[in-house]
């Protein structure tokens, strides 16, 4: 019931601006007639259709960019979970980095004028274990190609 719940609410969704299309039109229609006699004001049906239909496509785009989201998180947290078990499962091999194969590295600031790590600011940083360069810590992969530790 409660699967792909991305993809309902994306189908919810365009039922539902099929449903204010509908509802649109009759109100259109029904403004457009004149109290007083059976006269039909052509432009303001198009102006109200016009507009009843900007508003609905608007808020149906909302709610498919919600269903979007849902769908992309579920893919990268499947990804996530294929990434760990490979990992997990083949941590042993050449190329792997895990937990147990690489040295934890403590995060500090490199003076520029000294090409050894000093103790400067201790957070907000880390040094690649491959070729020493100094990373702010929303970086996640080096220059070089080393992911963060």
């Amino acid at each position: 019931m409660f699967e792909n719940a991305g993809k309902k609410v994306k189908d919810i969704a365009m039922v539902l601006f099929a449903v204010e299309l509908l509802g649109v039109i009759i109100v259109a229609i029904q403004s457009s007639r004149s109290y007083y006699s059976d006269e039909f004001d052509f432009w303001r049906f198009i102006l109200i259709a016009g507009i009843g239909f900007v508003v609905s496509y608007v808020s149906v785009i909302a709610i498919v960019a919600f269903g979007e989201l849902v769908e992309n998180s579920n893919r990268c947290a499947n990804a996530l979970e294929r990434m760990q078990h490979y990992v997990k499962n083949n941590s042993g091999a050449s190329g792997i980095v895990s937990d147990s194969n690489v040295s934890k590295v403590e995060p500090i600031f490199r003076d520029e004028s000294s090409s050894k790590p000093t103790d400067g600011v201790k957070s907000g940083f880390w040094v690649c274990p491959q070729c020493g360069k100094v990373n702010h810590q929303t970086v996640g992969t080096c220059g070089c190609g080393q992911c963060r530790v």
